[in-house]
């Protein structure tokens, strides 16, 4: 007996139904993949990862050194290491996703203990070029978002002002942090050499800085134009660095600045029969261009208390401050005594006097009492 044949319809029908079927697993399998693939980028396994790296075992200086601290509250590097060790010793560190109102870049806070004690932080971004055979965006952290919430580690600790007075041309670092001109805050401030400086010679000028809310008990650091540490002085509250002095011009003029000062002395307290110092004796140490030259040849100096002796001691030319190859200053003092019997005129004698390059010398062309 012949075998029936089967009919178009039935062909037709097994054809088309086993075509969907295989449209269906192929659509099946690409679906898994893709649910794989889209399961895979998500950003809490990229949270977990980068949390088990750097949080669960906690390390504060490794993790300090590679934050960004942005602070004004210039606290050392140190401080801020012992500050982050206090605030997750023996407790329970974990994090916790934050909104941030953006879609391409999420936040996570670091919590130790509880959730009010968010110390630390970090973002996840999602990148622009897609990864795998969907090209699905992948969420990455960047090393630059890791942050420390410096305000929680700091919140306890006292703060003050810090007002710093240096010469113009140094510069004050605080806890270690360069101080920028924004902290200026009074600049170009003359002392009283700029008013006696020749034409294009600059006197010695200060700048202020002054930076609010640093850490009790800062570490200041002051250098000079050269990159030299110098010290500095706290005076009624202000870190002061004084005028820096020229040991070498003490060493190459004090002696003969001191005989000068002496004649001078001797000059203007005139007695024919005690001290006869004629003008053309203290001329040599002066200026003969500048005004104070004509003061002392012109001055009446010979309306003084009547002495029979006297006496200079403790004369010392110090604090020697250079302002340019041609000018400098040096502070003088001694003390004067005119003995009339019984008597004694003591007159502690304080001056700054101020010299410039006449051809190969240095010469006295002003004064000032200090």
């Amino acid at each position: 007996m012949a075998l029936k044949k089967k009919s178009v319809f039935w062909k037709i029908y097994f054809a088309v139904g086993g075509g969907l079927i295989l449209i269906l697993c192929a659509w099946l399998v690409f679906l898994f993949l893709w649910l794989s693939s889209y399961e895979e980028v998500q950003p809490k396994y990229v949270a977990k990862e980068v949390f088990e790296k750097e949080y669960a075992s906690f390390d504060a200086e490794k993790y300090v050194k590679q934050c960004k601290i942005d602070t004004d509250l210039f606290i050392t590097t140190d401080e801020i290491v012992r500050l982050l060790e206090d605030a997750v010793d023996g407790k329970d560190i974990y994090y916790k996703k934050v909104s941030t109102g953006m879609d391409n870049r999420l936040k996570y806070v670091i919590c130790a203990g509880d959730d009010s004690a968010k110390f630390a932080s970090f973002y996840l971004s999602r990148r622009n070029v897609g990864t795998g055979p969907f090209k699905m965006k992948k969420y990455v952290v960047d090393k630059e978002s890791f942050e420390l919430n410096i305000g929680f580690l700091t919140k306890d600790l006292e703060t003050e002002s810090v007002v710093c007075s240096v010469p113009k041309g140094h510069t004050v670092s605080i806890n270690g942090t360069l101080l920028s001109d924004k902290y200026v805050t009074k600049s170009d401030i003359p002392t009283d050499s700029c008013d006696h400086m020749p034409e294009g010679v600059s006197g010695l000028y200060y700048q202020e800085y002054t930076v609010n809310n640093v850490i009790d008990k800062p570490v200041i650091e002051v250098k000079n134009a050269l990159g030299k540490t110098v010290d500095y002085e706290i005076i009624d509250g202000v870190y002061t660095v004084k005028p820096e002095y020229d040991s070498a011009l003490k060493v190459q003029h004090s002696q003969w600045i001191l005989e000068g000062a002496e004649l001078y002395a001797k000059y203007t307290q005139y007695d024919s029969r005690v001290s006869n110092i004629s003008f053309n004796q203290v001329a040599p140490y002066f200026d003969p261009s500048s005004e104070l030259y004509e003061f002392i040849k012109t001055v009446d100096n010979d309306f003084v208390i009547e002495y029979d002796s006297f006496e200079y001691s403790d004369m010392t030319a110090d604090e020697f401050i250079r302002y340019d190859n041609n000018t400098f200053s040096c502070r003088v003092s001694y003390v004067q005594k005119l003995i009339n019997g019984n008597d004694v005129y003591t007159d502690h004698v304080d001056q700054t006097l101020y010299l410039r390059r006449v051809d190969d010398k240095f010469l006295i062309y002003d004064m000032s009492v200090n």
